[in-house]
């Protein structure tokens, strides 16, 4: 039996080992009636191949923490997006104790407890925009503001904090705060490249490669979630991508699309409007756009409203049509505030 003596109170353990450090590896904070603990849990793993610049980014993140400093970083950005996965190479690659927070603590029992934490360590809160949300509780207090009071606290050692967020529910205090936040990072669309090399790496019938491009770039919201679970039922099933897509769960609740008219003499006319359907039902949205562009002061374009007078053109940049005769052009493009949830 150990006793434990601390600020005039003794507590009697049975201690199987007592270790100076703690050991790299994954720990859970945790709170009993006792206090906050750590209890170890399970180790990260990487999927067997890469894609993409994940290494690379979390080598540039390590690199400045090895200059001895508290840094902060954010990551933000759609499920799916990488996120997640950044920050286990970052963890991995650092060979450092991780500490991950799952539970809204806080308090100065809380504070006190990372803070004594005084060797070099990683902690992480995964979604923290839904455990720190960035409202006010129901103490009248901001949750991410006191986010920020734990990094101002945890100076006795040197600590890397990783945030993820899903969303853009990011209260002001966690923005232009480099001196805690030092690094934030959004996460969009996969970029082109990495998903043919996916598609070339995992397709069965490369013969669909092009087709599953053709829905990457009408899909603003395409995530590798998205990308890896239709290959895997396009192989299953061996039919079109098109065909498939149809009859899974991965449609956008709404999309925010920019359309540009440019006529025969190269006037541009610009109109905006908010869509709750599926883009590939390419019919209906081809009826839709024909009939209701406008500009944003209201005037109706004059144009050919029969979309078989148009030849389609389905690029990166999205969707132009070219009238047969005046070579008018009507450019259908994903706007950037564009949300697509799947």
């Amino acid at each position: 039996m150990k006793i434990l003596k601390s600020n005039g109170t003794y507590r009697f353990y049975n201690f199987t080992e007592i270790n100076e450090t703690l050991e790299p590896g994954n720990y859970t904070l945790k709170q009993d009636m006792f206090g906050f603990y750590l209890e170890e849990t399970t180790q990260f793993k990487l999927p067997e191949k890469i894609y993409g610049n994940v290494e690379k980014k979390a080598e540039r993140y390590l690199k400045s923490f090895d200059r001895n400093i508290n840094i902060g970083i954010l990551l933000n950005g759609e499920k799916g997006s990488g996120k997640t996965l950044l920050s286990k190479m970052i963890c991995i690659k650092s060979g450092l104790p991780v500490i991950q927070i799952d539970t809204k603590y806080k308090g100065v029992e809380f504070f006190t407890f990372i803070n004594n934490i005084e060797q070099k360590c990683i902690i992480l809160i995964d979604e923290f925009d839904k455990i720190y949300p960035a409202y006010k509780d129901e103490d009248d207090i901001n949750p991410q503001l006191e986010l920020l009071k734990l990094m101002d606290g945890g100076f006795n050692s040197q600590k890397m904090f990783i945030f993820t967020s899903n969303e853009l529910t990011i209260s002001e205090y966690m923005v232009n705060r480099p001196s805690r936040i030092r690094y934030k990072e959004e996460f969009d669309k996969i970029e082109e490249d990495v998903v043919r090399e996916i598609l070339r790496d995992k397709l069965d019938n490369i013969d669909y490669l092009e087709e599953v491009m053709e829905l990457y770039h009408m899909y603003y919201g395409f995530n590798l979630d998205t990308l890896l679970i239709l290959i895997e039922e396009i192989n299953f099933m061996n039919e079109s991508p098109k065909v498939i897509i149809k009859t899974m769960n991965i449609v956008p609740e709404a999309s925010y699309f920019t359309i540009d008219f440019i006529t025969q003499d190269g006037v541009k006319f610009e109109s905006s409007h908010i869509l709750s359907i599926n883009p590939i039902e390419l019919n209906y949205i081809e009826r839709y756009w024909f009939s209701k562009l406008e500009t944003e002061e209201g005037e109706k374009i004059q144009l050919d409203y029969n979309a078989d007078s148009y030849d389609k053109i389905i690029g990166k940049e999205g969707v132009i049509w070219v009238h047969h005769k005046d070579k008018s052009k009507l450019v259908f493009k994903k706007h950037n505030k564009s949300k697509l949830v799947f």
